[in-house]
């Protein structure tokens, strides 16, 4: 207030969720001695973080109330969101919640004898990755392994990392 700062008080409780779109913050100033300005309230703030209705950036925290020195902020954030976690068989994902589409088949190698794979060539491991497939390599014989870690300097230790 002004150039003077005063304590707004800590969580009461933790995080909140009060509908699928918004988790709410409180934080309470208890026992406060009564500041002349506060018209005899206690500090509080309320922080309301809403996800966003349509797929869109989110905005800056927004002061929507304040009187008597309690505050409420909204902030429109996707972190409000809930986090939904896709899983296919198909190597095809979507979500129409969040208007996403994605395919993943074009980077799967076909079966052959050669190049079945993906390689990356790290200091200490070699890595064998086939997307939405599984790698093709002698060495690496346990089914439907889609990556395999080898270690270069010693090729016997194989271990199979996804």
């Amino acid at each position: 207030r002004g150039d003077q700062a005063f304590d707004v008080g800590q969580p009461k409780e933790g995080l909140k969720l009060v509908n699928k779109d918004r988790l709410v913050l409180s934080y309470v100033k208890e026992g406060a001695r009564e500041l002349d300005f506060c018209d005899g309230h206690s500090p509080a703030v309320t922080i309301t973080f809403v996800c966003p209705s349509e797929r869109r950036e989110g905005t800056i925290p927004k002061l929507t109330a304040k009187s008597n020195c309690r505050y409420e902020i909204e902030w429109i954030t996707e972190y409000a969101c809930h986090r939904d976690y896709l899983e296919s068989q198909t190597c095809s994902l979507t979500s129409e919640q969040h208007d996403i589409t994605v395919d993943l088949q074009p980077l799967r190698q076909n079966r052959g004898p050669s190049s079945s794979y993906y390689t990356s060539d790290g200091k200490e491991y070699m890595f064998y990755l086939n997307v939405c497939g599984e790698v093709e390599v002698p060495f690496c014989s346990k089914k439907d392994a889609a990556v395999c870690q080898v270690k270069k300097a010693e090729p016997s230790q194989i271990k199979v990392a996804g």
